[in-house]
């Protein structure tokens, strides 16, 4: 009744009138239970037994590891029984979803509503007992032909116990109904390493490695280098090699539960923005591993003893890629036809997204190529030395494949030139076309002084939804500070400044959902100027 008597009062009487004595349903965003908070508590444990000795002209070592990982979640504030506070609600009389004025008798109400306390207790553990054999076989011109050999045994485990609230999926907040978790694996390896100093100036050296999966199968991988140096100021390397790397068990075995969406804009109906449905989201049994090729190549450059330059291309095949889409992208890329993302979004009779499915996949292949530069300089100067260093990665190319096809040029840009998200947008942001450090570092005694900037170029994040025009992230320059003392013998104190001038960043448009408004969450740290003291002691 509360609902015919507002809206017959704010004139759709004639409108509403037929449906007096049915059921009124309200969507509403509660905020009666104060801002949602979470306390965890972490515990890391590590034993490593091992030894390691020599026979002959051969070395072993071989070691027993053990370690934990353990989860206490609670929730102290901000979170409700959703079937509690619809109870209140159809109950209470003094309910009014028009109003943000509650009531003290509503209030009331709902108290008995609000959850804090245990969420989940969760623990992971790592055993493995690992062996390895080192020695010469035989002189080559160059020096000894050396080998290694090894190998690895491994157990994987995870459980976890949702609390009686967690399994309910009744506590809005903490997504749909969770249920335990009980996996755990094996993995046998064994790897064969040979060096090989051909002549004074060219050394190669292969390995290569298998690992058996209990779970999700078998690897072979292998690397080839080599080094040569036809004078002292000059070093050519190059390397090609595959790589391998399983899903995790949380990433197979994590339980698929349905609760709400990140916001998204569905493409079909761009005037109604910000919109939440029921999501599924959690991990995929049928995950398969992550494939890898990669080649480099590079030079070494020291035309003098105070200074040294390298440059290093490299480039890298990945295929079945593992993450998780975002809402935003699913629903784009599914609007756009893409026929991987078609069985993850459910509509209703109007054609409007009801559900969506957001689970780690393997999405498709990736082509990466760049170049790794590092540019080091050490100079006398009065009263002491002056180090400068420049770490940088000029990123050529990142281009991601879809499981249909579709290609996603995703170097310096967050979407497509459509404003579609590039595939796999939230996965670690931004692939940056160029970053560096560089810094510079003035030694007297035992004082160092740092100065050092911290760079990356701009980037294109989305379309700006008041004017639809696109939105760039500005070139950003924060800039650090430290000095340390190393007069006392074993001891390094020191004390900095990260981002000295306080430097706000850019403004950030996403085109998914961070749950983060204001910045980019992955190229911006949010203490802004830190200051921070440290001393290490060595025994």
């Amino acid at each position: 009744q509360t609902g015919i008597d507002y809206l017959t009062a704010q004139g759709f009487g004639a409108d509403v009138a037929a449906n007096a004595g049915l059921p009124f349903a309200v969507t509403s965003r509660v905020f009666d239970f104060g801002p949602r908070t979470s306390k965890d508590k972490n515990e890391q444990t590590r034993l490593v037994i091992g030894a390691r000795g020599d026979i002959a002209n051969h070395s072993y070592e071989f070691a027993f590891a053990d370690s934990r990982y353990k989860l206490s979640g609670t929730v102290p504030a901000g979170y409700f029984s959703q079937v509690a506070y619809a109870r209140a609600v159809q109950n209470s009389p003094d309910y009014n979803p028009w109003s943000l004025d509650l009531t003290d008798a509503f209030r009331a109400a709902i108290a008995d509503a609000a959850y804090t306390g245990a969420t989940l207790e969760g623990t992971t553990k790592l055993q493995s007992l690992d062996g390895k054999v080192t020695g010469d076989i035989l002189a080559l011109a160059g020096g000894s032909l050396s080998y290694a050999v090894g190998a690895q045994y491994r157990k994987e485990s995870i459980k976890t116990e949702p609390s009686a609230a967690l399994f309910s999926g009744d506590i809005a907040g903490l997504g749909g109904a969770t249920p335990p978790i009980d996996r755990d694996r094996n993995i046998k390896s064994a790897f064969l390493e040979v060096v090989a100093p051909v002549i004074k100036s060219l050394e190669l050296n292969a390995a290569a490695r298998q690992d058996r999966y209990n779970d999700v199968g078998t690897a072979n991988t292998y690397k080839l280098s080599a080094r040569f140096q036809p004078v002292r100021q000059v070093v050519l390397r190059g390397s090609v090699g595959t790589g391998f790397r399983a899903p995790l068990l949380g990433e197979l075995w994590l339980p698929q539960t349905v609760g709400t969406s990140a916001q998204f804009t569905d493409p079909a109906f761009p005037d109604e923005p910000n919109l939440q449905v029921p999501e599924v989201s959690g991990g995929n049994p049928l995950l398969k591993p992550e494939k890898s090729r990669q080649s480099t190549i590079g030079i070494v450059l020291q035309p003098t003893d105070s200074f040294s330059a390298t440059f290093d291309y490299w480039r890298m095949t990945v295929e079945d890629l593992i993450s998780t889409p975002s809402t935003q992208e699913i629903v784009s890329r599914f609007r756009a036809g893409d026929s991987s993302f078609a069985s993850l979004v459910d509509l209703d009779a109007a054609g409007s997204v009801t559900q969506t499915r957001a689970i780690l996949a393997n999405l498709g292949l990736a082509k990466l190529s760049g170049v790794d530069v590092d540019l080091s300089g050490r100079f006398q100067v009065p009263g002491g030395r002056l180090d400068i260093g420049l770490n940088g990665t000029y990123m050529i190319k990142f281009d991601q494949t879809s499981p249909s096809g579709a290609i996603s040029r995703k170097v310096g840009t967050l979407v497509e030139p459509d404003g579609t998200p590039v595939i796999d947008s939230d996965s670690g942001g931004v692939i940056l076309r160029w970053k560096h450090r560089l810094s510079a570092t003035y030694s007297t005694g035992p004082w160092a002084f740092t100065v050092a900037q911290n760079y990356y170029n701009g980037y294109r994040t989305g379309d700006r939804q008041i004017d639809g025009e696109r939105n760039y992230i500005s070139d950003q320059m924060l800039f650090d500070a430290s000095v340390f003392y190393t007069g006392i013998k074993n001891l390094r104190l020191g004390v900095g400044l990260k981002n000295v001038f306080d430097q706000d960043p850019p403004i950030f448009v996403p085109v998914s959902n961070q749950f983060q408004a204001g910045y980019d969450i992955n190229q911006y740290d949010a203490r802004a100027r830190t200051l921070f003291v440290s001393a290490n002691y060595r025994f």
